[in-house]
């Protein structure tokens, strides 16, 4: 679980979770270097609280740019599916079973290793701000799930959009200009 509090306020915007679920579970007859069981990364934002979705509850993968702002279709159901990867599932066949690998699920993380954008719109004062999270997905061997942080930061006035991808200026002039606020992984 990975929780982010993404203006450090002290008060959590949303949770990254990674489930297992009916771990122990495999095919008889084997699938050797695979796992029959489901693994889920869900992301759930705290109340009042939204995340960039489709229309079927999957957390929308963003790239670099795309524009993260109140057109967007917003969800603040917990348990947004991130990405679900089943390592081999059993199929009944001929009194035996066979196993085969199973694509992912979600909109992300098709190619691995991907790295997107979750798009957050979240609230500062009871005022709308538009943030992104940056995470890379990554499948191991066997059907495993990796998933990496790798920073975040909103837009510090209330309403105004942020790109996907979108930092602070390097230059010290402007940096004073900027109403972006960027901030590095603290769970490393």
């Amino acid at each position: 679980t990975c929780l982010i509090d993404l203006d450090d306020d002290g008060q959590l915007d949303l949770r990254i979770r990674y489930v297992l679920d009916n771990e122990g579970q495999s095919c008889s007859g084997g699938c050797p270097g695979q796992l029959a069981y489901p693994r889920h990364v869900y992301v759930d934002p705290t109340p009042g609280n939204q995340i960039a979705d489709s229309a079927i509850a999957y957390v929308n993968e963003l790239s670099s740019g795309d524009a993260i702002d109140g057109s967007l279709l917003w969800g603040a159901d917990a348990g947004q599916l991130l990405i679900e990867k089943v390592g081999a599932t059993c199929t009944s066949w001929l009194g035996g079973s066979i196993c085969a690998s199973v694509n992912p699920n979600g909109d992300w993380g098709l190619v691995s290793p991907a790295i997107g954008f979750v798009g957050v719109q979240f609230l500062i004062d009871g005022q709308i701000h538009y943030g992104w999270v940056r995470l890379r997905v990554q499948y191991s061997p066997g059907g495993g799930i990796n998933l990496f942080l790798l920073d975040y930061a909103y837009n510090s006035v209330p309403g105004e959009p942020i790109l996907a991808g979108e930092s602070l200026p390097t230059s010290i002039t402007r940096i004073a200009q900027s109403s972006i606020q960027v901030s590095p992984n603290p769970f490393t």
